[in-house]
This record gives C-alpha cells, structure tokens and sequence, in this order.
C-alpha cells in the first residue's frame, strides 16, 4: 500500500473488512442451509417410515376383515344334538331309538302302508316313545317329511347321519328349547325362529298362544316378536281361541 494516502489505505481497509464479512456470512448462510436440508430430511424419512407403519397395519387389518368375511359365521344358538360325534358309531337295528314329538297336535308314525304296519302314536308335545331301529326306519321310509320338517325329533346322532337327515336337522331347535322357547334374549328368540322350519315355528305360536290363554307372566315383547317372524297375529289367534 506504498504512495497510499492514509485516508485512502483506510477506505480499502475497510472495504476488504466488508469483503471478508460478507463472505463469512454468506458461508454461514450456506452452512444453515445445508443443515435445514439434512434435517427437512431427517424428518421426511421420519414421517415417510411412519406412512408405511401406518400403511402396513392398515394392509393387515383389511387382510383379517377379508379373512373374517370369507369364513362363515357360526351362530351359537343352542348346542344342538345334530353335532357330529368324535366317535361315529354304527347303529344297531335292535337298539332302542328315543323319538320325540315337537309338534302340539298328534303325530302317527306307521312302518308300513298296507295291513301288516306297526303304528306308534304321539299325543302331545315332548312325549318320547323308544323304538326299535329297524322300525323307526321304516316309519322313515314311510312318512319322510315328519321327520324332515320338525314334528319328530330324533335323539341319536348317529342315526340322523345313517338316515341322511343332518340337512334337515340343522334348522331344527331342540325339544326343550321350544318348550322354553321364551326363556332366551329376544335376539336369539328371533334368530332362532328365523333360522327353523314351518312346521316348528307353528308349534312354537301354539304354546305362545296356549300361554297367552291360561294366565302366566309373558314377555309381550317377545311375543310381539315372534309374531313379527312367523308373520302371525298371535294376540289375534290367541283372542279366536280363547
């Protein structure tokens, strides 16, 4: 700075000095930014690993309502007798059958069509007659629908699977839940009587009405209910028959 006057060294002091800041800042400025990226990065591979957590269990929770909608539902209404043993036996012809009616009005159960049929008689709902296999197949054989359409209930298993009659029996309610038809929660009483046949669920509009007619505490909505599903007026058939 030779032949520089003192004032003029002075100005290019000071505009080296402003030089100098100014590169300074503008490397700190470079250095701020650069650290903002990484971290606006850091937090992106945050907020994206979160994203496919968040995908992934959404994934999984499609997958088992998939899986849930597929299987069929079970419905647990009652333990029915209809439910296949672990030990499937073969029934004896001789053996002794226990045969129950599940309808109010009589039943004839015959093994034959002509002169030489035995005849076994059911006067009333839940009586139980035992009958030697052999014949109760006959009687089978002869009025298939009794058993088909619910006014005869049979006990064994096994012989339900032997005469081919799981199909039908697995509409069917069991003696003592239509007898105590009333007893259950009005959902199930509905989905019970929804899920069984004609011929059941007029029996269990009999004992409604027989109930109805001969005093007793009653549920009326229940009532009401199983009307609703049978599409019966059951306050109605209960008043004509009084």
């Amino acid at each position: 700075m030779a032949g520089l006057t003192k004032e003029e060294r002075a100005k290019r002091e000071a505009a080296e000095k402003e030089r100098l800041r100014k590169e300074i800042e503008e490397q700190v400025r470079s250095e701020m930014a650069s650290s903002t990226n990484e971290s606006d990065n850091d937090l992106l591979k945050k907020e994206n690993e979160e994203l496919k957590n968040q995908l992934a269990e959404m994934m999984n929770m499609i997958k088992d309502l998939q899986t849930s909608k597929s299987e069929p539902k079970n419905v647990a209404v009652e333990n029915r007798d209809t439910d296949k043993p672990e030990n499937i036996e073969d029934v004896e012809m001789n053996a002794r059958i226990l045969v129950t009616s599940i309808t109010t009005g009589g039943v004839n159960l015959k093994t034959s069509n002509d002169g030489s049929a035995r005849h076994f008689r059911f006067e009333k709902l839940g009586q139980t007659i035992p009958i030697i296999y052999e014949h109760l197949i006959n009687c089978i054989n002869t009025d298939r629908w009794l058993f088909e359409d619910g006014l005869i209930y049979i006990s064994d298993p096994n012989v339900i699977r032997e005469q081919c009659l799981e199909d039908a029996y697995k509409k069917f309610l069991t003696p003592d839940t239509i007898e105590n038809i009333l007893d259950f929660d009005m959902n199930v009483i509905m989905e019970m009587i929804t899920f069984t046949t004609p011929a059941i669920q007029e029996t269990i509009i009999d004992l409604v009405v027989d109930k109805l007619n001969h005093g007793g505490s009653i549920d009326m909505n229940k009532v009401n209910a199983i009307g609703t599903a049978c599409n019966v007026n059951i306050m109605e058939l209960a008043s004509k028959l009084k």
